[in-house]
């Protein structure tokens, strides 16, 4: 899953779905669950360009993550794996 703030775009084969909430500075992930055996969590990362994600963050077993410190007016790209 890879979404943008301005725009978004989503990656075709990501096999989860996923929706954005933006407030100034923040941005709210979310996805659905995994069903494949063995998931110990998701691992979010992200950049200013698309497929260049500088930063990564543990999300956990959760199936969102709100993301703050985002620079208000700057696009961002996202990608969630399986951990």
């Amino acid at each position: 899953m890879r979404y943008g703030m301005h725009p978004y775009e989503t990656a075709p084969d990501n096999g989860v779905g996923g929706r954005r909430i933006m407030l100034a500075g923040q941005l709210t992930l979310a996805w659905n669950a995994s069903t494949s055996s063995g998931v110990a969590g998701y691992q979010i990362s992200y950049g200013q360009a698309s497929g260049s994600y500088t930063t990564q963050v543990d999300a956990g077993d959760k199936t969102s993550y709100t993301l703050t410190g985002l620079q208000d007016g700057k696009k961002y790209y996202f990608a969630a794996k399986i951990i």
